[in-house]
Parts: C-alpha cells; sequence; structure tokens
C-alpha cells in the first residue's frame, strides 16, 4: 500500500471536490526545507526501466503552487523528472514524459504549497502509464501502471 509523505511544517489531508477525492498539502510552518505532500512509489511498485507519461490534476490557493516529480537513481540520488509551476487559484492538468532508469528505487509524485502559512496545493486523478500505451491510446485508456483518484490508503 501507498501511504502519503509530508515534510515538517506541512500537514496533508484529503478533501472531496468536483466529484474527486483530492491529497491537500497546507504550510503549517515555513523554513529551509520545501513544504510538500507526495507519493512515493518504491520497492516492488517501482516500474521498469522505460519512458513513461505521467498525469495528474493540481490545484493551488493562497500563493503559487509546484508539481514535482523525481526518481531515485542506483547511486541513491534524486533526479528530478519536472517542475510546474501551478498558479494560485488555479486548477491545471500536468501531462509529462519521464524516464525511469534501470535500479530505480523510488519514483515520487509530488505537491508543494506556496511559502505561506496557510497555503494549500492539492492533486488528483494521478496516473503513470508506460509511454507507448498511452501513445497507442492517443490519449490514455489502457491500462496503467498505477492510477489513483488519490483516495486516503
Amino acid at each position: 500500500m501507498m501511504h502519503p509523505q509530508t515534510s515538517a511544517g506541512t500537514r496533508s489531508d484529503f478533501t472531496k471536490s468536483e466529484g474527486m477525492t483530492w491529497m491537500r498539502a497546507t504550510a503549517t510552518a515555513v523554513g529551509t526545507q520545501q513544504n510538500y505532500a507526495q507519493y512515493s512509489l518504491i520497492g516492488g511498485m517501482v516500474p521498469v526501466e522505460g519512458e513513461y507519461h505521467v498525469r495528474l490534476t493540481a490545484h493551488a490557493e493562497g500563493g503559487d503552487g509546484m508539481a514535482r516529480c523525481y526518481v531515485r537513481q542506483p547511486d541513491f540520488t534524486y533526479l528530478p523528472c519536472y517542475v510546474v509551476n501551478i498558479p494560485d487559484g488555479q486548477t491545471i492538468v500536468i501531462e509529462r514524459a519521464i524516464r525511469v532508469p534501470a535500479g530505480c528505487g523510488d519514483l515520487v509524485v509530488r505537491i508543494c504549497p506556496a511559502a505561506v502559512v496557510g497555503a494549500t496545493a492539492m492533486m488528483s486523478r494521478i496516473s503513470i502509464e508506460a509511454a507507448d500505451t498511452y501513445e497507442i491510446a492517443s490519449g490514455g485508456g489502457l491500462p496503467s501502471f498505477f492510477t489513483a483518484q488519490t483516495a486516503p490508503y
């Protein structure tokens, strides 16, 4: 099972809006570390080496937020796959191609609220799909490696 993780100074909860369950990250303190809530695929849940397509819906309030994705390389360093700005008060769909290296130990999908106490960022409808099946389906539709409406596990 996956469990959401948060940084110090961030509270994570789940809320329903627009018929979706969202993982919400709220900044409770601002310091030197970025505030975030994330899902991590680890161990046997990490996709095999290859090209993948990540899609999610994100929203920010109280300042611009960010959506990020990382993979942990075999040397235990984290390689950023994408960083996308989420404008304050807007809901956006993020679609990015990522590469998972051989021996990847972790794949992280992260949401970051603005560095303002009380700011929030949310994500829902997270999908990680092999790039070739995504292209064939022209917008998805074939089985994904991982799909979640961001329900609390």
